[in-house]
């Protein structure tokens, strides 16, 4: 599973240097201070809102980069966000580095193998062999299924499938 958390995100007040003394100088108003941060190792620390982060971490189920980039960035934020769905920075790639992955992964093209949660579908999973089942409402995608089930005969397996992906997600994340 990959977890993209896309927006406003403050970074350096997710996962926080509390060792560093220029996060705290370059930072006087919004820094967290050293006792409030869930320290994870000598340096870096999880935002006290992410005990959950710190857990999965610590269970060995989450991984941290630091200093994500690219060389000689185009300030673009555009073309910052391909880049980082293609991981191929100025190729032009018109699929996403998920979806290659399930291409290799998977190339019999199971049903259901790349699930893309959001209101559409990201450049990240986009896929040569693959169509990802994107849906950010699991009760509007239920809905969407039964109709589509009441006008296909044919598409049964396809269906049950879907319909346990959404299920699954809406539990989850009850």
């Amino acid at each position: 599973m990959v977890l993209e958390l896309s927006g406003g995100n403050d970074g350096l007040n997710t996962v926080v240097p509390y060792a560093d003394d220029l996060y705290y100088k370059l930072r006087p108003r919004i820094a967290i201070k050293p006792q409030r941060v869930l320290r994870i190792d000598e340096r870096h620390g999880f935002n006290p809102g992410m005990a959950g982060f710190e857990r999965l971490y610590k269970d060995g189920r989450l991984a941290i980069v630091h200093g994500c980039g690219y060389a000689q960035p185009s300030f673009s934020h555009f073309a910052s966000m391909a880049y980082w769905h293609t991981a191929a920075p100025n190729s032009g790639e018109e699929t996403g580095w998920i979806g290659r992955l399930a291409d290799a992964m998977d190339p019999q093209v199971s049903p259901d193998f790349l699930v893309n949660i959001d209101e559409i579908q990201s450049l990240a999973v986009r896929a040569r062999q693959h169509l990802a089942v994107s849906f950010d409402d699991p009760d509007r995608f239920l809905a969407d299924l039964d109709r589509f089930a009441a006008t296909s005969s044919n598409q049964s397996e396809v269906v049950d499938k879907a319909r346990a992906q959404a299920i699954s997600f809406k539990s989850s994340s009850a």
